[in-house]
């Protein structure tokens, strides 16, 4: 009867669990393992010469939301960008917020040196120097950089200049499973700027 009862009691759970996943959206930014369970705490910005914290937050807009949310969009944006995405390579979403200060107060004047950290480097499928692409869809519409994944402790870090601030995700183009550049003509790129030491810009 015991035996009877826990397995009614777990059945009710995870059906419960199962209906919180389902009726839920997916959050606009995926915290990574160990060793940080929030990448937002890792995350900095250096505005009008200052260094100040960060926020991660959901992503309101409906149709960056639909965007973040389907690898397939992701990658034909990159290719309305010139990337000429090859058969076989991979484009995947791996973080996405809304970024904004901690300080509300703050009017920047001139680019925001944003280091986002995107949590667990490894968990992410990524390695320190590999690239990946930032698409910010500021104040003029969207734009795609390239930059370099900097491993510092476990977490992966990337670093890009920005006019302003708003939502962000971050995506990178695989190829048997390893992280690729692709230049405007689809071929692999040998060399891509490298992450610069910790503190640089």
């Amino acid at each position: 009867m015991k035996k009877l009862v826990a397995l009614l009691t777990a059945g009710i759970l995870c059906l419960g669990m199962g209906m919180t996943v389902l009726a839920g959206e997916v959050p606009s930014y995926q915290p990574g393992k160990e060793p940080s369970n929030n990448p937002a705490d890792h995350a900095s910005a250096t505005v009008n010469g200052k260094e100040m914290g960060v926020t991660y937050d959901d992503i309101t807009d409906k149709e960056v939301l639909s965007i973040v949310n389907d690898n397939k969009k992701l990658e034909q944006l990159l290719k309305d960008s010139g990337y000429d995405v090859k058969p076989g390579q991979k484009v995947e979403g791996i973080f996405w917020a809304d970024v904004n200060l901690e300080d509300q107060t703050i009017t920047p004047e001139g680019k925001i040196a944003l280091n986002l950290c995107i949590g667990d480097i490894k968990a992410n499928g990524l390695k320190n120097n590999d690239v990946v692409y930032v698409y910010h869809w500021g104040k003029n519409g969207l734009e795609i950089f390239e930059a370099r994944v900097e491993d510092i402790d476990g977490n992966g870090y990337v670093k890009v200049s920005l006019d302003d601030l708003s939502p962000i995700a971050i995506v990178k183009v695989t190829s048997n499973g390893s992280a690729v550049a692709v230049d405007k003509k689809g071929n692999v790129v040998s060399e891509v700027k490298k992450a610069p030491k910790t503190g640089e810009f």
